[in-house]
């Protein structure tokens, strides 16, 4: 009986023990805590899919660079002192751990630090575009093909003591060999770097296209001022407008158009000789040229850039035909290169408005008034007469790939149409290279190579703050003269003319590419 009274008591005296301990534990915040298991992490990647050139080559993730996590505790903060901003420190004074980009070669046993892709390296930035703080694209490639790039997050988790403090150096979360699908596109990143080079170099405001005649794909595509794809607040602020692609967007055009009405003349056997004595009226308007030409043919007029000659030309072919010409060049049409990236149709004016009012044809014959076209559209162009007659709308995308770059998923290509007579087309390129050979685009003559080429320089009737005409500068050709394998075309905004502008930087680009090519 005893011995049961004892047990009995021990029994009580444990439930007590253990009851004390449940409503102290309760009423203690630090075992609260505790048992409240807290954690905090810190973002250091997005990882996505690689955009590759035509040649398998990276146009993102083509680096890689050392991300530190670092914890708000003494030994954590001094180990990468050196790397910390003033930002960084503030938020490290709230308790909250921080990203920090450190050398390829910085260890310390107090930080966690994760070796991983670095996006963007700055080529290409229209075109491929930029992704938003939740990794999702926001424009350009990266928006159009989201679901194929998109991967996921890659985090340094902490967790926390009784006190809510950071303990430890943290552990990673997610792989960084993603081994994701990505997209190829047409590009070719040797020239890419040469557009965006040049264009950083020569032009304040304007854009570069390249593009290979045989297939029409896209070699390199460039808008200038560029933007950091790394520091996209910067660029908001930017007064020069470095998101606007002006690659794609509408200009007007001037002498480049001159291209159109040659082949349309050509095309509906109709010729012209002309003498220029320098302007010429149609109507009450009268209509300068760059000079008094005398007598002119279509191989002149192209050369010098005759005015008068095209007016004459235009009213010869007539309204509608020329205009219907135009549209089966592709203007007034968009040019489809992926979702995101779609070229303005620009303006084209009406057949009721050519007809009815002669001063606008003749200002739609040499490429002014309201007609408005891209630099694509213009390469467009000029790639149908260095493909002899035959079109090829630009391409940008070659399709889907896998984490190497291999094709997995071919877009389909664009068919090609013709357009004008392969003979046609030899005439205008004769012209085209006596142009650069001894007329306004003498200046876009390559060193290492022959070309043929167009000069243009729009009027906008825009005129500055000091009250001077904003013109549009261009100069679009192709090269080498004997077999041309790559068109390009040069805008150059506000330049002084197409000549003295757009002329040098063509020059520039086709010695460059003709020497990565030998």
């Amino acid at each position: 009986m005893k011995r049961l009274i004892l047990i009995f008591c021990s029994l009580i005296i444990c439930f007590l023990t253990v009851a004390v301990r449940i409503i102290y534990i309760d009423n203690d915040q630090t075992y609260l805590s505790a048992m409240n298991f807290n954690s905090k992490s810190v973002h250091i990647t997005y990882i996505r899919g690689t955009v590759f050139d035509c040649n398998k080559k990276r146009l993102t993730n083509e680096n890689y660079e050392n991300v530190a996590a670092v914890s708000p505790n003494k030994q954590a903060v001094n180990a990468v002192s050196k790397y910390i901003s003033e930002t960084d420190r503030k938020n490290l004074s709230t308790g909250n751990p921080v990203r920090v980009v450190v050398s390829e070669n910085f260890s310390s046993k107090n930080v966690t630090s994760v070796l991983v892709p670095k996006r963007y390296s700055n080529i290409a930035t229209h075109i491929i575009g930029y992704c938003s703080g939740n990794g999702n694209g926001v424009c350009g490639v990266e928006k159009t093909y989201n679901s194929v790039l998109s991967g996921y997050k890659i985090k340094v988790r902490f967790t926390s003591n009784a006190k809510g403090e950071l303990v430890g150096k943290g552990n990673v979360d997610g792989k960084t060999d993603y081994k994701g699908n990505g997209i190829m596109l047409t590009i070719d990143k040797k020239i890419q770097k040469i557009c965006d080079e040049t264009a950083k170099k020569h032009l304040s405001k304007g854009a570069i296209v390249v593009v290979e005649n045989k297939s029409g794909k896209i070699r390199g595509i460039t808008s200038s001022p560029n933007f950091d794809q790394n520091d996209i607040e910067t660029a908001l602020d930017s007064p020069s407008s470095p998101f606007f692609n002006r690659a794609i967007s509408a200009y007007n055009c001037g002498s480049v158009f001159k291209l159109c009405v040659a082949a349309a003349s050509l095309y509906y056997n109709i010729e012209l000789k002309y003498n220029c004595k320098g302007k010429v009226k149609i109507g009450k308007n009268t209509f300068n040229c760059l000079g008094k030409h005398q007598k002119t043919d279509l191989n002149k007029a192209l050369t010098n850039s005759c005015n008068c000659y095209f007016i004459k030309l235009g009213q010869k072919i007539g309204a509608k035909r020329l205009l219907n010409f135009a549209k089966n060049c592709g203007f007034g049409s968009e040019i489809k290169l992926c979702d995101d990236i779609i070229s303005s149709g620009a303006f084209l004016p009406s057949e009721t408005d050519l007809k009815s009012m002669p001063a606008l044809l003749a200002l739609f014959s040499f490429g002014q008034g309201s007609l408005l076209t891209s630099p694509l559209q213009i390469a467009s162009l000029i790639q149908t007469i260095a493909n002899g007659g035959k079109k090829i709308t630009p391409s940008l995308v070659e399709g889907i790939t896998d984490y190497k770059g291999n094709l997995t998923n071919k877009t389909k290509q664009n068919l090609p149409t013709y357009i004008f007579d392969g003979q046609d087309a030899k005439t205008i390129m004769k012209c085209m290279i006596n142009c650069v050979e001894n007329g306004t685009g003498v200046r876009a003559k390559p060193e290492k190579c022959s070309a043929g080429g167009k000069t243009a320089t729009a009027e906008t009737g825009i005129f500055d703050k000091n009250g001077i005409a904003v013109k549009q500068t261009w100069f679009g050709g192709f090269f080498p003269a004997e077999n041309p394998e790559y068109t390009v075309v040069v805008l150059a905004e506000n330049g002084v003319s197409g000549g003295k502008t757009a002329a040098p930087v063509f020059k520039e680009i086709a010695d460059r590419i003709t020497s990565i090519k030998n």
